[in-house]
């Protein structure tokens, strides 16, 4: 990412000039190559995760660029009906993009069982079904060394 801006504007009172705008994410630029991963640590509020929904596409940044796999994501998005909603490829790339929450009670729903935490995903993206959809849920569990017993907890 490269200069990476997300600014959202405020509400002005009336006869009070422009809009303010907070600037949740200002000018931030880092690159991450194959096979590493980027840590993102600061104070509540600073915008950690407003960055990262930019970086995926979550949100559309106000400026700047992301680029994954050379491809520049901030163009994928199309104008459709009046708005701006994501493209096929953007869908696609997602696939292999994650944000991972330092808390578990915020990023995991707590009644959903293990099984359908980890198959959320492949069902999202049409990577399986059916049998094979439980059969892949299994491997997966097996893989991070959690005995796919455990999958209806």
């Amino acid at each position: 990412m490269h200069d990476l801006r997300v600014h959202f504007p405020t509400r002005s009172a009336l006869f009070a000039g422009p809009a303010p705008v907070v600037r949740a994410v200002d000018g931030v630029t880092s690159s991450v190559a194959r096979g590493e991963t980027l840590g993102v640590v600061g104070e509540s509020g600073c915008g950690k995760s407003t960055m990262g929904r930019a970086v995926l596409q979550l949100l559309r940044p106000t400026a700047g660029f992301v680029r994954f796999d050379g491809l520049e994501l901030t163009d994928l998005w199309r104008k459709r009906f009046g708005r701006y909603v994501w493209s096929e490829t953007l869908r696609e790339l997602r696939q292999r993009m994650q944000m991972i929450f330092q808390d578990p009670y915020a990023s995991l729903n707590p009644r959903m069982t293990v099984e359908q935490l980890v198959a959320e995903p492949l069902r999202t993206f049409d990577v399986a079904s059916g049998e094979a959809l439980h059969k892949r849920v299994e491997q997966l569990l097996e893989r991070v060394g959690m005995d796919p017993r455990y999958r209806k907890r």
